[in-house]
């Protein structure tokens, strides 16, 4: 795993390895957690389509050959990290009813 500042520009990729990657701000909060081939292509998406591209300072990439191990690395890294933009994942976690309004 590496920090590298958002503004270095991200290598193209064209080979089979996917990237497990994590956006961070300058306080270090996790921002987004996400999976691709190419990381130059989807920070560009980011920069074009999201609000808070912006706020992210340096971004974290773990490369993994295996999609599986990849999906399995993206959810326990939004588990522990709890990123804000992550809304897709967010939307679909249960809620808890009861306990929660005692």
């Amino acid at each position: 795993m590496n920090d590298t500042p958002v503004t270095q520009p991200a290598p193209a990729t064209t080979n089979t390895t996917i990237h497990v990657y994590s956006l961070w701000n300058d306080q270090n909060d996790c921002l987004y957690v996400g999976t691709t081939i190419n990381l130059r292509r989807r920070f560009q998406e980011h920069a074009r389509l999201t609000a808070w591209w912006p706020e992210a300072t340096f971004y974290q990439d773990i490369p993994i050959t295996n999609p599986v191990d990849a999906r399995t690395v993206e959810k326990a890294l939004i588990r522990a990290y709890q990123p804000e933009h992550n809304i897709r994942h967010t939307l679909y976690e249960p809620h808890r009813i009861g306990r929660d309004l005692a």
